[in-house]
């Protein structure tokens, strides 16, 4: 839901995802997205380590919001990279993303 508000309203991944994340609190985060929910910053944290299955969560709004390829490939990764700093949580989302999930 919060990818797609923030392609509805044009507000950056990472404001929305905040904002949903502390409006729906017992929703069932992992312990490394509460800990940058809880964070200052909207930057990813630098020793996330992750399986990127929350990134992969945001793929369907942005495969539904795109008519290309080359488009959805380039939302899928800054969508991950809002919290996956590391490359596996962003190869994983592209790889997911190009395969059709």
């Amino acid at each position: 839901m919060a990818i797609a508000d923030a392609l509805l309203t044009g507000t950056p991944y990472e404001v929305v995802l905040k904002e949903y994340a502390l409006r729906y609190l017992d929703a069932g985060y992992g312990y490394l997205f509460m800990s940058w929910e809880n964070s200052n910053s909207y930057a990813p944290l630098d020793a996330m380590q992750s399986y990127g299955s929350g990134a992969s969560m945001r793929i369907p709004p942005v495969a539904y919001w795109f008519n290309s390829m080359e488009a959805i490939s380039s939302a899928t990764d800054a969508s991950a990279i809002t919290t996956h700093r590391t490359g596996e949580g962003v190869c994983f989302c592209r790889e997911n993303s190009s395969n059709g999930l």
